[in-house]
């Protein structure tokens, strides 16, 4: 099935993260989950910080684990929201008059061990909400072939890059397409349908956002 419309992509990409200056709403959003696993109890990690990223692709929940070793606190993404998940705060860039120093404040120093699987991404200077702009940085959930979740991509169906200044051949059409979470294809040729080139995993549906170009992935 073929959905039009860019809400489906904005949904997969509002989830973010703050940083150490998050704020009372973004901590809030975890407060009611927290897991343990990997051996260690409820007070092998001492008590819970406020949570400091969120995710991509999920809900941040506190995990105490020892997976890389002596058992901290870490960031997962849990598949389903908190009781008390706001999912009406925004998030926008910060003014493009200043920079990112500017607005932010010098940008933190970030441990990969944070998030139970690792960042994915780059550092942004961004606003929640009404609060102040803050750096984020984002969690990435457990792999696809882990969680049997994959989007498959048939690059056969591929051509070449496109832009405004180099169009595609007659029944192809220029657009991106996002795999999987950091699996990600810049504008190309798509051949015939853009959504024949992606296989969307079981329960999911492939979305065409009419924009250019256009932008192709899956959703619920």
């Amino acid at each position: 099935m073929r959905l039009l419309g860019s809400s489906l992509l904005l949904a997969t990409l509002v989830l973010a993260c703050s940083s150490t200056s998050t704020t009372g709403d973004i901590g809030s959003q975890t407060d009611a989950l927290e897991a343990y696993r990997d051996g260690c109890d409820a007070g092998a990690c001492g008590a819970r910080p406020a949570p400091q990223h969120q995710c991509v692709g999920g809900y941040a929940v506190s995990v105490c684990t020892k997976a890389r070793g002596a058992c901290g606190w870490q960031i997962d993404c849990a598949d389903e929201p908190p009781p008390d998940y706001d999912g009406n705060v925004g998030v926008s860039p910060c003014d493009v008059n200043t920079t990112a120093e500017q607005a932010c404040g010098p940008l933190p120093v970030y441990d990969d061990a944070d998030c139970v699987y690792g960042f994915i991404g780059e550092p942004q200077c961004e606003r929640y909400g009404n609060a102040s702009c803050a750096w984020s940085r984002r969690c990435r959930p457990k792999p696809c072939d882990q969680s049997g979740t994959c989007n498959a991509l048939d690059r056969s169906k591929l051509g070449a890059a496109c832009d405004a200044q180099i169009p595609c051949p007659t029944g192809s059409s220029c657009g991106s397409i996002s795999v999987n979470i950091g699996d990600y294809v810049p504008p190309t040729c798509i051949e015939g349908d853009p959504c024949s080139a992606l296989t969307c995993a079981p329960g999911l549906q492939c979305y065409v956002a009419e924009s250019y170009p256009l932008q192709v992935g899956c959703g619920r």
